[in-house]
């Protein structure tokens, strides 16, 4: 679905999946009481890339509104997880239903007995099942990048978010067979969804709605007359 105001444009991107923006103005982006970007003037780009995939998801801005569905890009049981350099990369299969959360609340008790909290920290971590050999390295990119990490289901899953943000603590890798599948476990800490902020020239946070690095990739040239929104177009936009 496309929605197209004078300060407020959605769009689904057709390689990433995400929900992507063209923001006029000032104004808050919201979704379900979630703040996706603080827009301080001027136009802005900007993606979801904590969206949960096949769900229809109503997103504001400046009292506007706009519907738009992430892409489903794993077949049942698999998972994305996205960096905060704009590195995407979905796996065969997230391992559950079951899943194990420690919480740690950082409370200390001193002799005179004043209590102090801490953070409250949820440890986590998950396995998932990767078949193509080259995709695990793809994978690793992602879990070894700078930041936090989405997480993102392929469907809703009883108890389990469907969206998670996470701070990777360690990840471990095991060829399990001839053809190059792996299983991969990763260790994590859950992590409040950021604001999102947008390098979209240097490829920098995960709010861009497009980058050069995945131009590049896609096999998209620099031409004389091409802008940043020419690359949004052939990615779906309408502007």
């Amino acid at each position: 679905m496309v929605a197209c105001v004078v300060a407020f444009r959605g769009w689904v991107n057709s390689d990433t999946g995400l929900p992507c923006f063209k923001l006029e103005g000032q104004g808050r982006l919201e979704t379900g009481g979630r703040v996706v970007y603080d827009a301080e003037g001027g136009v802005a780009y900007v993606a979801d890339l904590f969206a949960a995939p096949g769900v229809n998801t109503v997103y504001t801005f400046n009292g506007q509104s706009v519907a738009l569905k992430r892409a489903v890009k794993t077949r049942e049981g698999g998972a994305v997880f996205g960096s905060s350099t704009g590195l995407l990369c979905g796996v065969d299969l997230y391992e559950g239903p079951e899943e194990s959360v420690n919480v740690s609340s950082g409370a200390r008790e001193y002799d005179n007995g004043v209590v102090r909290f801490g953070h409250v920290k949820r440890e986590g971590g998950c396995r998932v099942w990767v078949d193509a050999p080259d995709q695990v390295w793809d994978l690793l990119k992602v879990l070894e990048s700078p930041g936090l990490v989405s997480v993102a289901l392929s469907e809703p899953a009883l108890g389990v978010p469907q969206v998670r943000c996470v701070l990777v603590t360690k990840a471990s890798v095991e060829r399990v067979d001839a053809r190059g599948g792996h299983v991969v476990d990763v260790s994590w800490i859950e992590k409040p969804f950021p604001v999102l902020r947008v390098d979209a020239f240097g490829g920098g946070f995960s709010g861009a709605s497009a980058t050069w690095d995945s131009a590049t990739r896609l096999g998209f040239k620099w031409v004389a007359g091409w802008s940043y929104e020419s690359l949004l177009k052939r990615l779906g936009a309408v502007l």
